[in-house]
Parts: C-alpha cells; sequence; structure tokens
C-alpha cells in the first residue's frame, strides 16, 4: 500500500477520543479540521474531495453541515434502539410487539429480526413471507437459506424454512431463478438434505 498506517496505541485513545465521541462504527471514516481547530466534516474519505475544497476556500457551512450530521447521527441513534427491541421481542417470541414494529417499519423489520433469535426468525418469514412490499421471493429464499444453517434452529422451524423457501422458490422471477436455486439448495443442504439439494443446483 502506498500510504502510511497508524495503529491506535492499547488504550484505544484515537477510537474513543475521535470515533467514539463522534458516534462513527464503520470505516474507513475521515475527519476534517479547520484552520481554527473545529472539526468541520466526518464522513467516508471517498466523499471528502468537495468539503475540503470548501473549508479551505472559507466557503463551508458548517453550521448547515452540523445540522444535517445531527440528524443523521439521531436516525442512527433511533434505528439501533429499534434494533435492540426487535432483537429482544425475538428472544421473548413477541409476535405481537413485532407485528406493530413491522406496521412502523416495514421490511426493515424483517432484516433487524435475523439479527436475533433464529427460531422466531423463522416464524417471522413464515408469516411474512410475500406479504410486505420489498420482501421479494429471492430475498426470503437467502433468509430460509441463512436460517437453516444456524446450529440453534430447531429440526420442525428447519423444515418451516425449507417449506417458505421452496414456495418461494417456485414464485421467483425467472431473471433471478438461478440466484433463488442456489439459496433453496443452501437451505436443503443446511437441513442435511444434501442430495436434494444437488438435484436443484444441478
Amino acid at each position: 500500500m502506498a500510504y502510511n498506517i497508524v495503529l491506535d496505541d492499547n488504550k484505544d485513545t484515537i477510537s474513543t477520543t475521535w470515533m467514539r465521541a463522534a458516534g462513527q462504527n464503520g470505516i474507513p471514516c475521515a475527519f476534517i479540521i479547520n484552520e481554527d481547530g473545529v472539526i468541520a466534516w466526518i464522513g467516508h474519505p471517498a466523499t471528502m474531495d468537495k468539503p475540503l475544497e470548501q473549508i479551505v476556500a472559507k466557503t463551508w457551512d458548517l453550521n448547515a453541515f452540523k445540522t444535517k450530521f445531527d440528524e443523521a447521527a439521531r436516525a442512527q441513534r433511533e434505528a439501533a434502539n429499534r434494533q435492540r427491541q426487535i432483537v429482544e421481542m425475538s428472544k421473548k417470541g413477541d409476535m405481537e410487539s413485532f407485528d406493530a414494529m413491522v406496521k412502523e417499519m416495514g421490511v426493515e423489520a424483517i432484516y433487524a429480526a435475523m439479527n436475533g433469535d433464529a427460531n422466531f426468525a423463522v416464524k417471522v418469514i413464515e408469516k411474512y413471507a410475500g406479504q410486505l412490499e420489498g420482501l421479494d421471493h429471492t430475498t426470503v429464499c437467502s433468509m430460509a437459506a441463512y436460517l437453516t444453517s444456524k446450529p440453534d434452529v430447531t429440526a420442525e422451524n428447519k423444515e418451516t424454512a425449507l417449506k417458505v423457501s421452496a414456495a418461494c422458490y417456485g414464485k421467483t422471477d425467472p431473471k433471478e431463478a438461478a440466484l433463488s436455486a442456489a439459496y433453496h439448495a443452501r437451505a436443503l443442504f443446511g437441513a442435511g438434505k444434501k442430495d436434494e439439494a444437488l438435484k436443484v443446483i444441478d
């Protein structure tokens, strides 16, 4: 690599005082400091050229950036909070509360459920497959494949996931048939049905 690599110290000083303090969790992340020693911009380094030019030219609207940045940070905190709530719902098997979250969040709640209890997630895709805008059949096949691979999913729920996968695989748009076939084969393989999986992708 034709650039320097800097390591944080054992106390994670940079991570704590810059990344965490700014509410940043992903990398790469760049900070631009203006001539007054103030953080003028935070974001992905691939998008820093234009703000840097304006900061150097002293035409950068720091207050407008801060307002937009704070709004995005608030939205991220709210999303993370909803994610935690959904994980707790899944642990408790609380489908009623989850249904209310689906009304609020739509398909994003289904994606969030994949990070919680896997057996609950099986019940989620069984209930919502084909019922929500944005939850297409290929996506459901991929979710079923993921869930059947989880060691904590019961044999009964693996069979349920397989049924959902088979139904969605049969309704997939022809343009995505090959992808759905791969997902369905993975679901079969995850459920211990190797021969059937090979037939699907043969």
